[in-house]
């Protein structure tokens, strides 16, 4: 299997736009990258496949040949991936007990299909037609409930993990999709998004940014649960577009990095 590092597929700088996507830096211009040390017994932050110490659940960060990266998890009887674009669309799929559930999101749209339906979802604003709809779809999904009832019991260090990131960042989106009102006010009382500077040789330019993204970003999003709180589903839209912010600053830690990724 070939190895690609990943600042050889972005070969141009990314940043973060407001509406949480990724764009990219003038044409041609290529940004100075800073690859980040890894000690000698990688911490699991650094590391792109792990296995979680409290579940046995394997994770692994792999690229794609289009420059899209796929985060992976599996767990007996359970699959989770997340494929995700340099723009930020993502496609996820969650299969477990014999039940499939895919998210695919395109621009400001996310389609939700299970069991031959489909419904489709405008996240940046308040679409509450939409979000009963995919609710319906969403009810009584054994995949999703076996993804959330994993997540919640990852070790925090797997949850840190570059994988986990993106695996705690999903549960949130979907645990909004859902109406779980409650995952807002944990991540209110514990704001994630970390990575962990173990094993980095020190600060870099890299952890940095990282972090005032994340810093960023979650201010964002309380300033706009604070305009939206009395809107029926406006919360939900705020939470939506901070998973979708997240996940950008990840893609763009990523890049700045030059972690060496196998391709799938």
């Amino acid at each position: 299997m070939k190895t690609r590092y990943l600042v050889g597929v972005l070969a141009v700088g990314w940043c973060l736009t407001p509406s949480g996507s990724i764009a990219g830096t003038r044409p041609g211009y290529v940004e100075p990258r800073t690859v980040c040390a890894l000690a000698t017994v990688p911490q699991p932050a650094e590391r792109t496949e792990l296995v979680d110490e409290r579940t046995g659940a394997l994770l692994r960060l792999t690229a794609r040949s289009n420059g899209a990266v796929q985060v992976r998890m599996t767990w007996p009887d359970f699959d989770f991936r997340k494929v995700m674009q340099p723009n930020g669309d993502f496609t996820l799929l969650l299969a477990g007990s014999q039940d499939v559930l895919t998210l695919v999101r395109t621009g400001d749209r996310l389609r939700v299909t299970r069991n031959g339906r489909t419904a489709v979802l405008k996240h940046t604003q308040v679409d509450e037609a939409g979000l009963e709809h995919v609710q319906q779809v969403l009810a009584g999904s054994r995949a999703m409930r076996m993804f959330r009832a994993l997540h919640g019991r990852l070790s925090e260090d797997t949850l840190a993990s570059v994988p986990g990131i993106i695996v705690d960042v999903t549960d949130v989106q979907v645990g909004v999709l859902q109406g779980d009102g409650g995952v807002l006010e944990r991540r209110r009382a514990k704001p994630r998004g970390r990575i962990s500077q173990a094993g980095l040789g020190g600060r870099n330019q890299c952890y940095d940014d990282w972090e005032r993204d994340v810093v960023v970003s979650w201010v964002e999003f309380e300033d706009c649960v604070k305009v939206t709180k009395w809107i029926p589903g406006g919360p939900e839209v705020c939470a939506f577009v901070w998973t979708v912010q997240i996940e950008g600053a990840w893609f763009k830690y990523l890049s700045c990095c030059s972690f060496p990724l196998k391709i799938e």
